[in-house]
């Protein structure tokens, strides 16, 4: 059930909507994307990091096996079993899925797309804001 908005990029938080709604347009996803819309897949909706990796795998047109089950083991498993953050996956500082992730969704939208033109094309809904 919450895998539909997931993948719809109907989350609420812009850079995760806009970069799976450009998935499911073009079949694309910049690393950051892809990174953000793991977090958010595993850490704040709680989901099994290997069913967003098996829908990578049937969307991306640039699909290769290696490097998207290692990205999304390496961006997920640590955080799933413990670590919230890059910095935090030797030692936890806090357990899973007790706060959002919205600073690493919002540090990487910050640094992607800091006049958010990637977030209007893709989520056109948030055009007319500031």
């Amino acid at each position: 059930l919450m895998m539909v908005p997931w993948r719809a990029g109907e989350t609420g938080f812009p850079f995760v909507d806009a970069s799976l709604r450009e998935l499911v347009a073009t079949g694309h996803c910049s690393h950051a994307g892809r990174e953000v819309a793991a977090w958010f897949l595993v850490c704040d909706l709680g989901l099994d990091w290997r069913l967003g990796a098996e829908w990578f795998e049937s969307v991306l047109i640039d699909y290769e096996p290696a490097s998207n089950w290692f990205n999304w083991a390496f961006t997920c498993v640590s955080r799933a079993t413990g670590g919230n953050s890059i910095q935090e996956e030797a030692s936890p500082y806090q357990p899973p899925r007790t706060r959002l992730q919205t600073l690493e969704a919002v540090y990487w939208a910050a640094q992607s797309d800091p006049d958010a033109a990637y977030i209007q094309k893709w989520v056109p809904e948030l055009r007319g804001l500031p």
